[in-house]
């Protein structure tokens, strides 16, 4: 009889044959956290739908003021306004040789995107936009669209929203689809 007791004892959950009887495995500890996060994950999920999960526009009070144009490191406000206003005209670009590949300004551009250079890259793609490189109008299209998300990296919102809606109104343009979801994205705090 004291033998079933014992076989007893051991068959309890967290409990091996032979280990003292204060004695919990790391798991057993762990286990009313667990329960605690199980529990709570409905309310996580029905607390933060995914529509306000994504990046929304800040503001224009929030966007880079003039004083800061003058400083090294920036664009200067007056002239990426006019170079914005020439961009709906990109849509007569000439189609280019498909079989040329994409300038060696175009391809900086886009590695510094991918690492974060925003400054960089918003530079060298405005020189690609505006067709200094001799790159095809798709080339010139993809690097519109990518302008404008550097421009909203470096908070100049109104411009890159400005871009974003000249994208969605292009049909033909690659990423349109893409600009329809930035444009889509609400204004922060409204």
């Amino acid at each position: 009889m004291v033998e079933r007791t014992n076989s007893v004892k051991a068959a309890l959950p967290g409990r091996r044959r032979g280990e003292q009887p204060g004695y919990h495995s790391p798991l057993m500890l762990l286990r009313p956290i667990l329960a605690a996060v199980l529990c709570l994950c409905p309310w996580v999920l029905t607390a933060c739908p995914p529509a306000e999960m994504t990046p929304c526009f800040p503001p224009a009070s929030s966007s880079v003021t003039d004083e800061g144009a003058a400083t090294p490191g920036r664009l200067e406000r007056p002239a990426l306004d006019w170079e914005i206003d020439k961009l709906p005209a990109l849509t007569d670009a000439p189609e280019g040789d498909p079989h040329q590949l994409a300038s060696d300004t175009f391809v900086k551009a886009q590695r510094d995107m991918k690492t974060e250079f925003w400054l960089e890259a918003a530079r060298d793609l405005l020189t690609v936009v505006r067709g200094d490189t001799k790159d095809g109008r798709k080339v010139r299209q993809l690097a519109e669209f990518d302008l404008a998300i550097a421009l909203f990296r470096l908070r100049y919102y109104g411009e890159a929203r400005q871009i974003f809606g000249f994208v969605a109104g292009d049909a033909k343009h690659p990423m349109q689809r893409d600009a329809v979801e930035w444009m889509n994205r609400r204004i922060c705090g409204g």
